[in-house]
């Protein structure tokens, strides 16, 4: 007989992950109201989209005053935690998404492209960013980050008649692609050294080794590090990881755009803190890659290399 259901998904589950539960449903819920209504009634998709946002917020709130003035709140098998940093980015995704929607209304009448998915997308792509905020675990956050990628390179190509649209989103699906590929690597590779994908336990085992290895960085370590912030430096883009950033921000509807510029960066910069201040602290004295090994300073003639400190 199978155990107990509610080992697995508690009140408290439920109420943490409200928010994306409501904007799931509305997501899938426009998509139906889609096949259903006329040409002239395509603006009912856009105000079914805004009432899910402020049933999400209205979500968020909730976990907020329920919160209080605890830290957090560990849920899904303590795959995500929802503090306070959560929360104020989830805040953040919903209005940028609001705002996104409110200004693609006419736009989308006015480029004939007004369908459902539009709309959809938007709501998934938060969904992934909210799992981003707020995972705890790196395949939750890989996934909230695969989520909210798949659905911003469609609605950068959503001008199917724009040849420019078309470009920029095929450019921003091939970089985004490799660089998640860079940034799964580092991931297996931190799993390898700690035999765990939750941030807390990956931060506790780093410690161990660094303190027994005398806080010397190990070099599967460092290559961990380096591959896993390159993933995380294309996502906010970067420098050298932003060549994919005016192309997409041309070729994009100018909602998405603006989106993009707000909402996408900001979940990038939450899963780039939530990592690396989380996550990956202990090796915080891994300096600039020029450094890592050696210090290198000149004595007037030639230049004299020594071990880093």
């Amino acid at each position: 007989m199978p155990g107990n259901l509610s080992q697995f998904f508690t009140g408290t589950d439920y109420l943490m992950s409200l928010p994306i539960i409501l904007l799931t449903l509305f997501a899938l819920g426009i998509l139906l109201i889609d096949l259903m209504v006329p040409v002239e009634w395509k603006w009912v998709n856009a105000i079914t989209a805004l009432v899910g946002i402020l049933f999400s917020a209205a979500g968020v709130w909730k976990i907020q005053v329920a919160l209080g003035t605890r830290p957090g709140q560990p849920a899904m098998m303590n795959a995500m935690v929802v503090d306070h940093f959560a929360i104020y980015f989830w805040y953040l995704f919903l209005a940028s998404a609001a705002i996104s929607i409110l200004m693609s209304m006419h736009y989308l009448e006015i480029e004939h492209e007004h369908h459902g998915e539009f709309y959809s997308l938007i709501l998934f792509s938060i969904v992934g960013m909210m799992c981003m905020a707020a995972g705890f675990d790196v395949v939750l956050i890989f996934i909230g980050l695969e989520l909210m990628a798949i659905s911003t390179y469609v609605l950068v190509g959503f001008l199917r008649t724009d040849r420019r649209s078309n470009e920029a989103a095929l450019k921003y699906m091939l970089l985004g692609a490799f660089s998640s590929g860079i940034f799964a690597y580092g991931l297996s590779l931190l799993y390898g050294l700690t035999g765990s994908t939750n941030l807390q336990i990956i931060e506790t085992h780093l410690a161990q080794q660094m303190a027994a290895h005398q806080n010397h960085v190990q070099p599967i370590a460092v290559i961990a590090l380096l591959t896993t912030a390159t993933g995380l430096f294309f996502k906010i883009a970067a420098i050298p990881f932003h060549q994919w950033l005016p192309d997409a921000y041309e070729g994009a509807p100018t909602s998405v755009t603006g989106f993009m510029s707000v909402a996408v960066k900001a979940a990038a910069w939450a899963m780039l803190l939530r990592i690396l201040l989380w996550g990956l602290y202990p090796l915080r004295t891994v300096r600039t890659l020029a450094r890592i090994y050696f210090h290198c300073h000149h004595d007037g003639r030639q230049p004299r290399c020594a071990h880093a400190e």
